[in-house]
């Protein structure tokens, strides 16, 4: 490919209001376009953020009339040599598609023979400037030299250029900057395509979620098994559930083994589900940008995933059951707590116990200032419970588990079930007591129901609910969860059929309440809001938008995912005032394999 190929790429940035030329950029992806921080910065005179700003960018090469485009991307270090790029993202869709060179390292530094075509001056008829490299300054930037005496230097106009190498037959850079000390001497800057990685990765992110955002309720499924076949086991952030944060993501992940960018493996993995023809020609050309050899880097995400199906076969998904009963006299505390570790739950088996490990309170003291104050084979009080949960987390965390990855369920009476588990304060070794299921990298929490256990008559019920309830996991779960309302009579018969409860406020916690009606009719899941001090939020939209607007099988991520990104509150009585659905969700989800076990190992409470 020839530097002349390229020309219909060259993008003229114009001053605002005005036809006047500002810098260069160039189109590097679809309808994205890179230049420099700077430029954009001279175009709009101000030092806000210009994220979202629009300025006029012309393609001269195509046509002569101005459009339109976005700033998505914006990084601007005003230090000497620091960073400056910035990416336009072009109003117009349906622009020509034009053969675009790949930006390519530069492998030699010294001595290596440049090309760019930039507008100095402003000139609209543009100028072309040959150089050669000089070689690498500190900051990264690449010191480039016309050393010919007649001939253009780097000036204003050119900044935002694309540079051209001869020997690499594409371009390795972008023109950023003239030599200032020395106004007279034909010398520049270029950003070499190594420091041009952040904004290169906004372009593809930003171009994927263009191409999948219209089709990502149908392809919900492949999205998120392609975004697990790519996330690493090691990566600390929270799974997310929505396109555009997956993506983001994505984006922050390094490449590991693959020499792809991890965006570039998650589309190639993509390519490989079923069910993508709507977008699967435009994915391969979207990947085919970024890889040399499209069927070499599918196959090697097969592996990926056959080896994660594989080591599915035998998960580990480490559980902790907590078991809160109420005193049977009173139905209330105390209350004697037992709790377990399952390390393996596909291994678990609740009628002999084997696979749970019984876990102790041996260290409660280290928590308790009087140690004589809690007796727990006595029982506890509800404020206490937090307590014993710090002790059993030690035992979990000593075992090399992940806390992240742990999930916590809670087998509690109905009188408790309005309780907001999740905020249980667990005093820390060191320093404030944190919320158990609030926050970034938070055990996934899940309410169930003390009682449950013991209706043995809707044992059966809720067994086959819980398998039709398997079999819809790709059914959206805003079709399987009704809505409740004030006529329990009607709720009755609805939930006779119906799989999932919703309300948007708190369920009532008698026999013959809500929670009462789910255990008898076997309804094995349910979501409620606790909050009501907010009077002008619509709860219900945002269960539908936020909770609800996922298939069944990624409900419990979904969730976990919203409490793990609810802001971090500086006391918790300000949890009432609070705005995040996160803060304010209760989920019951039932499964009755997973039940504590039913063999006695002590007439104690652990």
């Amino acid at each position: 490919m020839e530097f002349e190929t390229n020309n219909k790429a060259i993008a003229q940035i114009h001053y605002a209001e005005s036809k006047a030329i500002a810098g260069t950029g160039f189109r590097v992806s679809g309808r994205y376009v890179l230049t420099c921080a700077h430029v954009v910065k001279s175009v709009l005179k101000n030092d806000q953020e210009p994220i979202g700003d629009v300025i006029s960018v012309t393609l001269p090469f195509i046509n002569d009339q101005p459009q339109e485009a976005t700033v998505v991307f914006y990084q601007f270090n005003e230090s000497d040599y620091g960073a400056d790029a910035a990416v336009l993202r072009l109003v117009a869709n349906g622009l020509p598609v034009i053969e675009l060179a790949s930006l390519v390292p530069l492998r030699q530094y010294f001595e290596s023979k440049i090309r760019v075509l930039g507008f100095p001056g402003g000139d609209r008829a543009g100028g072309h400037l040959t150089a050669v490299t000089r070689g690498q300054i500190p900051g990264g930037w690449v010191q480039i030299e016309d050393t010919k005496e007649t001939g253009l230097a780097v000036e204003e106009g050119f900044s935002g250029a694309p540079v051209w190498c001869e020997a690499h037959k594409a371009f390795v850079g972008m023109v950023v900057a003239r030599y200032q000390a020395r106004p007279t001497a034909k010398l520049g800057y270029m950003i070499p395509t190594e420091k041009l990685q952040a904004p290169l990765q906004a372009v593809r992110q930003h171009s994927l979620n263009d191409l999948l955002a219209a089709k990502q309720q149908l392809l919900i499924s492949q999205i998120m098994t392609a975004y697990k076949v790519c996330r690493p086991d090691s990566w600390s952030k929270p799974f997310q559930t929505e396109l555009q944060a997956i993506l983001a993501d994505l984006g922050q992940m390094p490449a590991g083994q693959l020499s792809e960018p991890r965006l570039v493996q998650f589309a190639a993995c993509l390519l490989n589900q079923p069910g993508i023809v709507s977008v699967r020609n435009k994915l391969i050309v979207w990947v085919e940008q970024y890889t040399a050899d499209l069927p070499k880097l599918r196959s090697q995400l097969q592996d990926r995933q056959n080896q994660q199906q594989s080591s599915l076969s035998k998960p580990i998904n480490p559980c902790l059951f907590v078991s809160i009963q109420a005193d049977k006299t009173t139905q209330a505390a105390p209350y004697r707590v037992n709790g377990w570790l399952i390390c393996k739950i596909h291994q678990y088996n609740p009628e002999t116990g084997e696979g749970a490990e019984p876990l102790s309170l041996d260290s409660l003291d280290r928590y308790v200032d009087d140690p004589s104050s809690i007796d727990p084979e006595v029982g506890v009080k509800y404020k206490d419970i937090p307590l014993l949960l710090a002790t059993y987390l030690d035992q979990v965390g000593n075992r090399g588990i992940d806390l992240q990855h742990l999930t916590v369920e809670f087998f509690m009476p109905l009188a408790l079930m309005n309780k907001a588990v999740e905020h249980s304060p667990i005093p820390a070794e060191y320093g404030f007591p944190f919320p158990l299921g609030i926050g970034e990298n938070c055990p996934h929490v899940v309410l169930r129901s003390q009682e449950r256990l013991e209706f043995g008559r809707s044992l059966g019920l809720w067994q086959s609910k819980w398998q039709r309830l398997q079999d819809s996991c790709k059914d959206k779960s805003a079709a399987v969860f009704i809505k409740g309302g004030d006529n329990l009579k009607q709720l009755q018969k609805d939930l006779k059929t119906a799989l999932g409860l919703r309300l948007t406020r708190l369920p009532k916690t008698t026999n013959q309440g809500e929670l009462g009606l789910l255990l008898a009719t076997g309804t094995p899941a349910a979501v409620w809001v606790r909050c009501q001090a907010v009077d002008d939020i619509d709860w219900n939209a945002l269960l539908e938008q936020q909770v609800l607007n996922c298939c069944l099988k990624i409900l419990p991520e979904t969730v976990t995912s919203l409490r793990r990104a609810a802001s971090e509150l500086d006391d918790e009585t300000d949890l009432g005032n609070s705005t995040d659905l996160g803060h304010h969700l209760s989920f019951l989800w039932e499964d009755p394999q997973r039940v504590p076990p039913k063999i006695v190992y002590s007439a104690a409470a652990l």
